[in-house]
């Protein structure tokens, strides 16, 4: 099934890069990506609000997750989708935890194409790294510049 929506989504979207007049993206890779697919694409960064993405107190968020104040984060905030390789760094994790034992890896945002997020459950189950994964669930409280400081 995985694999009818995966060639799906790629049908799709090749009749609509194939109709565009001027393709953009916000990634490097995607426009590298796009070119060995024979589509030239321009690259447009992304910007950043700076009054709502501005350094802040992360202390209220970190007891929310259940966040020590001496554990160091390592955290993802985007798309939780296989092309950011997240599983490789829950592989990672336990290697990083010899090295640095309070260590906790905090993944926020939402899977629109695929179940990965369950997969990456299941991964930090079968390493015995549950406990220093933290996976939200959407949170309409739990904003993206809230997470951060965290």
């Amino acid at each position: 099934m995985q694999e009818i929506v995966r060639k799906s989504v790629w049908a799709i979207t090749r009749h609509n890069l194939s109709r565009c007049d001027r393709i953009t993206t916000v990634s490097p890779s995607l426009v590298e990506k796009l070119s060995s697919l024979g589509f030239s694409a321009g690259l447009i960064t992304n910007g950043v609000d700076t009054d709502i993405f501005r350094p802040m107190d992360g202390g209220d968020t970190r007891r929310e997750l259940g966040i020590g104040e001496e554990e160091f984060v390592i955290g993802f905030s985007g798309s939780v989708e296989r092309w950011y390789a997240l599983d490789e760094m829950i592989r990672a994790l336990p290697e990083i935890l010899r090295i640095r034992p309070t260590t906790r890896l905090l993944i926020v945002g939402g899977s629109l194409f695929s179940g990965y997020q369950n997969e990456l459950r299941a991964l930090a189950e079968d390493l015995g790294v549950t406990d220093r994964v933290i996976l939200p669930a959407r949170n309409p409280t739990m904003s993206c510049p809230a997470t951060l400081p965290a």
